[in-house]
């Protein structure tokens, strides 16, 4: 509400009084999380949520899982192993001791995709050996390496990712390689 403090100060020179005023707000409970971080699929998940205002300790509850499979602990801690990839939303609650606040939070689940992580190869010596360890991220299973064109370097790569050999002539070249898993095959 609206107040008004009727407050004085006095020295030896005489009395002041004035009056101010004092706007108090209420303190209602809300939710300061509004969507949760994007996950990748099949992974482990943890995120906090956070509220605000109201009286008293927090409890937090799942109201809907959106069919991830996700848990929420009371303390507001959101963990499990994410979902496929997709779209989905959580209804959760918060309380104190006076309210309880409800919200959806969005979140996103990105796939686990394979990808070539060796996106340039250092620079070989002309009739020297050549040693490099190609890498990839993402995916499920083991990798499977093969070299698509070796534009006249001839160099090798092993299906583990080595890339050797020698090569003849200087040159800036280009290599094709490809990788690939359980689901599905990556190019660079």
């Amino acid at each position: 509400g609206q107040y008004v403090l009727s407050v004085s100060v006095s020295d030896t020179t005489g009395t002041t009084t004035a009056n101010i005023p004092l706007t108090v707000s209420p303190n209602n409970l809300s939710l300061v999380t509004t969507s949760l971080p994007n996950a990748e699929e099949q992974k482990p998940y943890t995120t906090i949520l956070e509220a605000s205002g109201g009286l008293g300790t927090y409890q937090w509850a799942l109201v809907d899982s959106g069919n991830t499979g996700l848990q929420l602990s009371n303390t507001g801690v959101v963990s499990g192993t994410a979902p496929l990839e997709g779209q989905y939303v959580l209804r959760v609650s918060v309380s104190d001791s006076t309210s309880t606040v409800e919200a959806n939070l969005p979140l996103t689940v990105t796939g686990n995709q394979l990808t070539i992580a060796t996106t340039s190869l250092p620079p070989a010596e002309a009739t020297k050996p050549y040693t490099v360890i190609l890498e990839a991220i993402g995916g499920q299973g083991s990798y499977q390496w093969e070299l698509v064109d070796d534009n006249g370097t001839g160099l090798l790569l092993s299906t583990d990712g080595v890339l050797t050999g020698q090569v003849a002539s200087l040159g800036e070249y280009v290599l094709r390689v490809s990788v690939s898993d359980n689901t599905g095959t990556a190019e660079a």
